[in-house]
C-alpha cells in the first residue's frame, strides 16, 4: 500500500471525522479538503487528481463534487452517510430531506454517485435506502477511544447530557425533556453542556430547577471529568445516526436512559433503561432506578462499548474497505 493516498472531504471536521483521516493516514497519504463552498472546488479538484480513493463525510455539495471528480479521474468515491444528511423530520424541522429542493437533491445525488456508502447504524442504512438504494453499503459505526474514555473513581449522583444547546435540538435531543425531568429528581444534579446557538440556552433557563447546570460548551479534558462523575447519562432524542456521545459516557461507565428511536437502541442494547419520546415523567423514573443502581450496571455499559465501538474496530474495517475499493477500481 506504499505511496497511496486518499483524498477525504468534509464541509466540517469533528471528532470522528478526525478519528478517521488519522486512522488512514496510518496505511496512506492523507490530503484533507476542507469544503467551504464552490470555491474549495480547486482545492478539490487537485487533490482528487492525485488521490487513489476519495473518502467525503457526509451527503453535500461537497460530496456530489467529489464523487464526480473521483469518476472522472477513474477512482472509487466513498461516502460516510447516516446523520442529518439522510434525515427527514419535518415535525421537528431537521434533516436534509426536509429541507430545501437543494438539500435533497444534494444528498440523493451524493448517495447516486458514490460507490461504496458507509451508513453509521442498521437505522441510517434504512434511511439511506428510502432515499436511493446505492450501489454498495455497508454498516460501519462510529468508535470510541476506549482507554481515554475510561471509568476513574466512584460515581456521583449527577445526571449528564451532551450536546449543542439549539432550538432544533430542544426537541432533538430531548433537551426540554431533560430540564422537566431535572424538577422532578431534586437529589440528584443534573449537568447539560453543550455550546449555545441561536439563544435556545435562554429558553431552557427559564424553566431550569435548581438543581440543573447549564455549562456551554466543554474542553476536552472537562467532557471526560463530567462522564467520569455522572452515573446517568441522557440522551432521549427524536433522532440519532448513531449517538456517540451516548457510547463515549457509557465507555465511562454511565448507565444510559434514552428513547428507542434512531440508532439508539442498537448502541445501548441492554445495558440501559428505555423510555417514551418526550415523557418527562417516565424519564425521570429511570433516571430514580439508574441511580439506585450497582456499579455493575455501569460496568456491563462500558463492556458493550468495549465489545462492539472500539476506534481500533472501526478504523481496521475502514482501511479494509479502503484497500478494496482500491482493488476493484484497477481491475
Amino acid at each position: 500500500m506504499a505511496g497511496k493516498s486518499v483524498a477525504v472531504v468534509s464541509s466540517a471536521w469533528s471528532s470522528f471525522v478526525e478519528a478517521d483521516a488519522q486512522a488512514l493516514a496510518v496505511e496512506y497519504e492523507v490530503v484533507r479538503v476542507d469544503w467551504r463552498n464552490r470555491r474549495s472546488y480547486p482545492r478539490l479538484k487537485a487533490a482528487v487528481r492525485t488521490a487513489d480513493a476519495v473518502l467525503s463525510w457526509f451527503a453535500g455539495d461537497h460530496a456530489v463534487a467529489s464523487a464526480f471528480l473521483a469518476h472522472r479521474a477513474g477512482r472509487p468515491a466513498i461516502l460516510v452517510s447516516g446523520g442529518a444528511d439522510v434525515a427527514n423530520m419535518p415535525e421537528i424541522r431537521y434533516g436534509a430531506m426536509a429541507g430545501s429542493v437543494k438539500s435533497r437533491l444534494a444528498t440523493r445525488w451524493s448517495l447516486r454517485l458514490s460507490d461504496l456508502v458507509l451508513a453509521l447504524s442498521e437505522f441510517s442504512k434504512q434511511e439511506i435506502n428510502r432515499i436511493h438504494t446505492p450501489r454498495r453499503v455497508e454498516v460501519l459505526p462510529l468508535g470510541v477511544d476506549v482507554q481515554r474514555f475510561s471509568p476513574a473513581g466512584n460515581k456521583e449522583r449527577v445526571v449528564a447530557t451532551v450536546g449543542f444547546i439549539s432550538r432544533t435540538n430542544l426537541r432533538r435531543k430531548g433537551h426540554i425533556t431533560f430540564v422537566e425531568a431535572a424538577r422532578l429528581v431534586p437529589r440528584a444534579q443534573f449537568v447539560l453542556a453543550g455550546e449555545p446557538q441561536n439563544g435556545a440556552v435562554e429558553i431552557l433557563r427559564k424553566n431550569a430547577p435548581a438543581n440543573l447546570l447549564i455549562t456551554g460548551r466543554l474542553t476536552d479534558p472537562d467532557l471526560l471529568a463530567l462522564y467520569r462523575r455522572a452515573k446517568v447519562y441522557v440522551q432521549v432524542s427524536a433522532h440519532e445516526g448513531f449517538g456517540l456521545a451516548v457510547a463515549e459516557a457509557m465507555s465511562t461507565e454511565c448507565v444510559p436512559v434514552v428513547t428507542r428511536r434512531g440508532s439508539l437502541p442498537e448502541v445501548v442494547g441492554g445495558a440501559g433503561r428505555y423510555v417514551a419520546f418526550e415523557d418527562p415523567v417516565a424519564t425521570a423514573e429511570a433516571i430514580h432506578e439508574v441511580l439506585d443502581l450497582l456499579p455493575t450496571a455501569g460496568a456491563a455499559a462500558r463492556l458493550r462499548v468495549v465489545e462492539r465501538f472500539t476506534n481500533q474496530q472501526r478504523s481496521v474495517r475502514l482501511v479494509r474497505l479502503m484497500e478494496a475499493m482500491m482493488a476493484k477500481e484497477r481491475e
